[in-house]
């Protein structure tokens, strides 16, 4: 058994067949999800195998849309083509040291191996997050070697469960293979965000306006170096302040420091003297040696540099 909520079930919305859109809620044990995802069925046509979507419905809605998920639990990768065949792809799967299913789906061949790993997460991820772990999760799986299917983005993507065609039921049923990865844990979507969302866009930080209110070229040049190297300064002290900093209880604690850091730092970010992606680095390398959850620093580091750019960029003295 799947180690984790192992005596918990877990909401799922059951659809027969991609021709339909509405389901019905079933609760699903790990033991449940273990045997629905091991077991081949047979159907006249791939859009005929019955479907299921590991989420949380809205209450009382049945209806497959992306509005009716409230949250989703567990993470999909389909791997398509693997030239290393099924036992390399488990191979890899195992070293990644957490609980998965994987098994072959409907087009599977031995010449051309197609398959599906699927990992039950520690915790649901709500709706309105879903993309942003989706993003981490398919950046995760090419460290691998995977391709998270992009249709996997909709939190309402539904997924057949083990099925083969009816008309070559005795050669395909003998092709499916499945592996069951136990007594691991389960993954942690935010560890996933912490660790691997997709790296922003590289930022060009535009050069101070070159002016001849009194100050000649050379002079502009000096002025912008001052102003990054008080930047690097100021972002050095505030990452200290954070590793010295105690767990809370009372006073502003390690994850206080991280967020009035990372304030400081986003109005330095917002006057263009320090890069958005060294400061956000910084001040996480800083919170996780204090003892920080990552996740948890992340999103401190994360919402006081977006409050910081918004509260305007960095006023300087005269330089």
């Amino acid at each position: 058994m799947l180690e984790h909520e192992t005596d918990s079930r877990r909401p799922v919305l059951l659809v027969d067949g991609a021709r339909n859109a509405d389901g019905r809620v079933a609760w699903w044990s790990m033991s449940d999800l273990v045997e629905e995802l091991t077991r081949v069925r047979w159907a006249e046509a791939k859009i005929d195998a019955p479907g299921w979507l590991p989420v949380e419905m809205l209450e009382g809605a049945t209806y497959r849309k992306r509005d009716n998920i409230a949250r989703v639990w567990a993470l999909v990768c389909d791997i398509d083509d693997q030239a290393r065949g099924f036992d390399a792809l488990v191979g890899s799967v195992r070293g990644l040291g957490v609980a998965a299913i994987v098994h072959t789906t409907w087009s599977h061949t031995p010449e051309h191996p197609k398959a599906r790993v699927v990992f039950p997460l520690l915790e649901a991820v709500p709706a309105a997050d879903w993309l942003e772990v989706w993003k981490a999760g398919a950046e995760w799986a090419r460290t691998w070697g995977a391709e998270v299917d992009k249709a996997c983005k909709d939190p309402s993507r539904l997924y057949f469960l083990p099925a083969v065609d009816r008309a070559d039921w005795w050669t395909r049923k003998e092709w499916f293979d499945f592996e069951v990865l136990e007594d691991l844990p389960c993954l942690c979507w935010r560890w996933l965000v912490a660790n691997h969302a997709p790296k922003p866009p590289e930022r060009i930080v535009p050069r101070l306006q070159r002016t001849n209110a009194g100050l000649r070229l050379d002079q502009l040049d000096r002025q912008e170096r001052r102003r990054r190297k008080f930047a690097q300064a100021v972002l050095d002290r505030r990452c200290e302040l954070v590793r010295q900093a105690s767990p809370g209880k009372g006073q502003i604690g390690r994850n206080g420091y991280s967020y009035t850091g990372a304030r400081a730092a986003g109005q330095l970010i917002a006057a263009g003297v320090l890069e958005e992606q060294d400061a956000t680095a910084a001040l996480l390398d800083a919170a996780i040696a204090a003892g920080l959850d990552q996740g948890e620093a992340a999103r401190a580091i994360r919402n006081g540099i977006h409050k910081g750019k918004g509260d305007g960029a960095w006023t300087f003295s005269n330089d």
